[in-house]
């Protein structure tokens, strides 16, 4: 049988065909015993076969026979279906009418089943919660209230109407392509879309055809009760509508922007808010009507009705400008009557009169202790002019102070040759310290180290008991010695920093906060004392670092950044750069600052109920309302006062100014000139570091403009983290923020401890920091060190990932609860990070795992087809994968499930879900994922198969390419940006994906190497060509073997506005397949062959579409458990893969074995599996599809009804 030709597949005459048919196949009738399905069902599926006498003889081959037209076949275009509505309008209704209206509720429910893949029996969503609270039951007032919202947002929301029209076009050219290829089966599918579409669009017109809410008509049969809810439904549901829609924040936005803050020139902010709701009333009233037009016009298009109803355009223009001209106006008189806690001018008038006060004060000082001021004036302005000139010092000319000094002249000092070098040896920000070069730093630091003196003189100030004297001729006397003439007050400091005992190093710090002075007036100092102290660079870079041992100890997080700056540094300069750019490249993309938003979002929330359980357990900390909201006032109240309270405060503290603004995306930054502050973050184009390559300048400079947004974003949340940080410090000290702020008496109230913390707690919000885990941050280093960023671009953020979800989760909770019983039983006090431990595994961890819960639960309208997916409620869904911290949570609630639910297959701790966890914990697809994601991946996907290795070089290459690719970040958004208009509804508003992955076969060596590399390259700028319209016809679309529709990406552009690709929802059998444990690389083919694999897909998605849900129906009857319908499924996916290689191969080589398989696959799956169960039964070996003798007896099973009569 192995030979068999064409002509064993067929007879000369038909009696034999039907003979042979008879013993070799089954009617519908034959598979099902009596009552398994309807006669009806029965009857349609047998009067869509060919009978044999459909076949006429051509020589001794049979051909069926061609008809005329696709209507010979019954189809019914969808503009034909439409004929009666389009004619005649629907008469005015009420709502009670279309509740008692059962066919228009089966309508919507079918209507939901095709548009957003709800089940007939699904509850109704809650306009505001959806089903994530259980949903409201099926009743006909609930189905079409449920409809009737939806219809509100479509007609009133740009996002629904383009997402709904966009649906509409694609059942429109699915039908036309169907009905083109001429077939039965492309008949019935063409009349299935037709069908879809004609609902839909009639069941617009019968909610269109409700009267408005000023109509008596609408309310008929209604108490007054019932009326008054559905007056506040209708406007609730519009106003909705409205503020949901991104046109709405866009013109609400514009109207406060148009009218500006005119406080200042005396406008009352009541007139401003008129002004601002008059704006944006008419921008979003004309945004409103383009969006009505927009829905009219498909209808129009798509033969629903005659013309556009411009009267319903009107009223929905003015809800739609109303809605937003009101939260224009409200937020403008808000804006208005808001008083800010100062302008970066107010807080420095403020500390310019704090320091003239210290100053006096100082003055008053050195009186009293005898400090001869005026001749360390004289002495230190002779050392000044011996260097600088005598331009560097300022005189008075006339005047009974005719002769002595004025001040200094900074400018002359710092535009010397020496200063320069100065500046550059002591790693100092000139535009930082310039400002403080004066003759009071020295009035108010003699005064300080006077004050210190005089405390080693009384013994409230201690010195180590083994003092090191600095310096030649010194003694342990002179330096409790009052300060002498022609002594230089640097090297009388760095003396006595050297050798401060420990615990007068807090009373010390107290005394130079007293005058103001701190490590920026220190710089200065040295800046002007160096000029004349014949000291070396060596000594002067000492005293700084004695000065910060004098007043704080270096937290963790410096030591690490230290200690990270030292193993970049020993990196290749030119190579660093290089990296470092395309790290920056990997984050410049609009969707990164989108995405980066609305996680900080989420973070910001859960950190509020972390600190609020914090401050109430620890007894170190202050418990206050204001002080618990503190982060979401700085970051989305006061964003402006949050900058300038961080900057104001850091120009006071040098080092961590550098800290501060050093770290961003995991690039050190170093401040230079052009950018001393937020610039480096946010409003100004920086430079990384000022090199000679002048090419790398241009492109690092270039690089950072294109980041603007996702700098900027990271500045607000950062100065918001840091100046509440601040706040709560204070707070815990009884000390008010803001009188601080207002009075100027920073120095006296904020030390540089402070300033440490708030800084650490900035960068840990923004993920800057250093892991805490010493393990990690010593991984983290040797991957920076070793250029291993390459595979894993932001490893810091990867490790903080992990630090993250370990510690807001049960196990943060479980092991802080262990280290304070350790401490305790030691006898020592529980640390402030043990109650922060113990805060976010609690007040974090629980929110966070519960939202995962409920976001995955497969019982809700959330859950996507994989775990990391999620429901738009839009007929949609997106990958959430990038949208850290809620990833990893989605996980767990995943594995709880799995765990816990008896009709998922509980998987957990599998090479799958390890897989699953290395992706969801570590963060490898939150920030520009990198190769190493594809190395995890294809390790541990690997088969046994020889169909499915893989060709070693090209994975080499293409992991190369993943990795070089990441340089043309800019240009690959073109493809995002080029889809804007889709959202006004120009064009389609899908795009129908295409395979950009497909290649030529593999060569071997370095051929196919390159071609690996190339391959990303490729899939990237494809996309860019086909958003731009170049022709890619070219180019095959993308198929899937788990359905038979190409995928389809929803309105492109929704990736720059919320970070987020929307995919079409598949059918929902594919959800049940991942509750059995099933994801796409289950049922994708993976061989050598592009060609196979495309093949292999395409017509596995057309038997899934077939044949899945019949097995997942035959399993749920047969009450088999997860674990067996998945084996079932298992050996389904096994099965089919055989069959359609052996079949693509066969048609080749031998068609009489192809027939066979074809013959084999067409019939019922039932039919087919019970046949391989019995072939297996008796042959003890599964069927071979390569060998004919297996597939033909496989065909002789399927006529045995004795088997069948057992299934279902």
């Amino acid at each position: 049988m192995a030979g068999l030709s064409s002509s064993d597949f067929y007879q000369a005459d038909d009696d034999k065909i039907e003979e042979e048919e008879t013993s070799t196949s089954l009617s519908t009738s034959d598979f099902y015993q009596a009552g398994d399905i309807d006669d009806k069902e029965v009857a349609e599926q047998d009067s869509n076969a060919l009978s044999n006498k459909d076949f006429y003889q051509e020589g001794d081959v049979y051909v069926p026979p061609t008809p005329s037209t696709v209507q010979d076949l019954g189809y019914v275009s969808t503009e034909s279906r439409l004929t009666d509505i389009r004619e005649t309008p629907l008469e005015p209704t009420s709502i009670k009418n279309l509740e008692q209206d059962d066919t228009l509720v089966a309508d919507i429910l079918q209507y939901r089943k095709d548009r957003y893949g709800q089940s007939l029996d699904a509850k109704s969503d809650n306009i505001l919660f959806g089903k994530l609270f259980g949903g409201q039951e099926l009743t006909n007032e609930n189905v079409v209230d449920d409809f009737m919202d939806n219809y509100r947002f479509i007609s009133g929301n740009s996002l629904d109407a383009a997402t709904e029209i966009s649906w509409l076009k694609s059942l429109q050219q699915k039908e036309e392509e169907a009905s083109k290829l001429g077939t039965e089966e492309g008949v019935k599918k063409a009349n299935q879309y037709a069908e879809q579409r004609e609902r839909a669009l009639r069941l617009y017109q019968r909610a269109d055809s409700v009267r408005n809410i000023f109509d008596s008509k609408r309310y008929e049969g209604m108490n007054a009760l019932a009326t008054v809810a559905d007056i506040a439904d209708n406007v609730g549901g519009n106003v909705l509508a409205a503020l949901t829609d991104p046109l709405t924040a866009l013109t609400a936005g514009i109207g406060r922007a148009v009218t500006g803050t005119s406080r200042a020139l005396g406008v009352s902010p009541f007139r401003q808010a008129l002004k601002a709701a008059g704006i944006t009333f008419g921008i979003e009233a004309a945004g409103a009507a383009v969006t009505d037009i927009m829905v009219q016009g498909a209808e129009v298009e798509m033969g629903a009705k005659k013309e556009i109803d411009y009267g319903r355009t009107v009223t929905v223009a003015g809800i739609g400008g109303l809605t937003a001209g009101t939260i224009s106006g409200i937020g403008k008189y808000n804006a208005e009557k808001k008083i800010g806690i100062a302008t970066r001018g107010e807080l420095d008038e403020a500390w310019k009169k704090v320091r003239e006060e210290q100053t006096e004060s100082a003055l008053k000082k050195n009186l009293e202790l005898g400090v001869q001021s005026d001749d360390i004036r004289e002495n230190l302005a002779k050392g000044i002019t011996n260097i600088y000139g005598e331009k560097a010092i300022i005189r008075y000319t006339k005047g009974p102070k005719k002769g002595k000094i004025k001040g200094i002249d900074s400018e002359v000092i710092k535009q010397s040759d020496k200063a320069k070098g100065f500046f550059k040896n002591m790693n100092l920000d000139e535009d930082v310290i310039e400002p403080t070069i004066s003759f009071d730093i020295f009035e108010r630091t003699t005064a300080a180290v006077s004050e210190i003196v005089a405390g080693l003189k009384d013994k409230t100030l201690k010195l180590v008991d083994d003092p090191e004297v600095i310096g030649d001729g010194v003694t342990l006397k002179s330096l409790t010695s009052p300060l002498q003439a022609k002594e230089r007050v640097s090297e009388r400091l760095l003396n006595i920093t050297s050798n401060m005992s420990e615990e007068s190093l807090d009373q010390m710090t107290s005394i130079m906060g007293k005058y103001g002075v701190t490590r920026r007036e220190i710089a200065a100092a040295l800046f002007t004392d160096a000029s004349m102290a014949g000291k070396t660079l060596g000594n002067l870079s000492a005293l700084q670092k004695n000065f910060t041992k004098a007043a704080r100890r270096k937290t963790s997080g410096e030591v690490a950044e230290q200690a990270e700056s030292e193993a970049v540094d020993r990196l290749g300069t030119t190579f660093r750069r290089l990296e470092d750019i395309r790290r920056l490249t990997l984050v410049s993309g609009v969707a990164t600052a989108t995405r980066n938003t609305l996680s900080q979002t989420i973070r910001s929330g859960v950190d509020t109920l972390v600190y609020a359980f914090e401050s109430g357990i620890n007894p170190t900390k202050k418990f206050g309302f204001k002080n618990t909201i503190a982060q979401l006032k700085h970051t989305y109240g006061n964003q402006e006062d949050a900058g300038n309270i961080a900057q104001f405060m850091l120009d006071a503290f040098p080092e961590q100014k550098t800290r501060y603004f050093n770290q961003y995306s995991e690039v050190r930054n170093t401040l230079s000139k052009k950018n001393p502050s937020q610039s480096v973050l946010a409003d100004k184009q920086s430079k990384l570091s000022e090199g000679t390559n002048t090419v790398l300048d241009k492109w690092e400079s270039g690089i950072t403009t294109l980041n603007y947004f996702n700098r900027l974003q990271e500045a607000i949340y950062r100065n918001g983290a840091f100046t509440t940080s601040i706040q709560r410090q204070l707070f815990n000290k009884n000390v008010d923020m803001v009188d601080v702020l207002k009075t100027g008496r920073l120095t006296e109230n904020i030390d540089e401890n402070m300033i440490a913390k708030a800084v650490d707690d900035a960068l840990e919000f923004t993920y800057a920091s250093q892991p805490k885990f010493s393990l990690f941050r010593q991984a983290n280093n040797f991957i920076v060190k070793s250029g291993l960023t390459l595979a894993i671009p932001f490893p810091r953020f990867m490790f903080k990932a992990i630090e993250m979800t370990y510690n807001y989760n049960i196990t943060g909770a479980g092991t802080a609860l262990f280290r304070m019983g350790a401490s305790k039983l030691k006898g020592k006090q529980i640390s402030d990070g043990m109650y922060r431990q113990l805060s976010e595994g609690i007040a974090g961890g629980m929110p966070l795992i519960a939202l995962g819960y409920l976001l995955r639960d497969p019982d809700g309208g959330n859950a996507g087809s994989e775990w990391y997916n999620l429901k738009d409620g839009k007929g949609n869904e997106f990958d959430a994968r990038p949208f850290f911290p809620i990833t990893p949570y989605l996980l767990i609630g995943e594995m709880i499930h799995r765990g816990f639910n008896p009709t998922m297959v509980n998987d957990n701790f599998s090479k799958k879900n390890i897989s699953e966890m290395i992706e969801g914990f570590t963060g490898t697809n939150f920030r520009g994922k990198g190769p190493i994601s594809l190395m995890t991946e294809d390790l541990l996907s690997s088969s046994t198969d020889p169909l499915e290795m893989q060709d070693t070089y090209n994975n080499l290459g293409r992991y190369l390419g993943e990795a070089l690719s990441g340089y043309g970040q800019p240009l690959y958004q073109i493809a995002d940006f080029a889809a804007a208009p889709q959202q006004l509804g120009i064009g389609d508003g899908y795009q129908r994906q295409r395979d950009y992955n497909s290649e030529p076969e593999k060569r071997d060596g370095f051929e196919s190497f390159f071609l690996g590399a190339f391959k990303p390259f490729k899939s990237r700028l494809s996309r860019v060509g086909e958003a731009i319209g170049f022709d890619q016809a070219d180019i095959p679309f993308k198929e899937d073997p788990r359905f038979e529709e190409v995928p389809e990406r929803i309105l492109p552009f929704m990736k720059i506005m919320f970070g987020a690709t929307l995919n079409r929802v598949p059918p929902d059998y594919l959800q049940r397949l991942n509750q059995l444990g099933f994801t796409y690389r289950d049922f994708m083919s993976r061989t050598s062959s592009s060609n196979v694999d495309k093949y292999t897909n395409r017509e596995m998605g057309e038997a899934m579409n077939k044949e899945m849900p019949e097995v997942l129906a035959t399993a749920t009857q047969e009450k088999l458990s997860a674990d067996e319908t998945a084996s079932r499924v298992r050996d389904y996916i096994k099965v089919m893969k055989q069959m359609i290689r052996a079949e693509m191969k066969t048609g080749t080589e031998d068609a009489a074995l192809s027939g066979l398989i074809t013959r084999f696959r067409g019939n019922y799956e039932v039919t087919k599996r019970a046949a391989l169960k019995e072939f297996k039964d008796e042959k003890k070996r599964e069927p071979d599809f390569f060998n004919a003798e297996d597939v033909d007896y496989l065909l002789a099973l399927t006529g045995s009804k004795s088997v069948y009569s057992k299934q279902r």
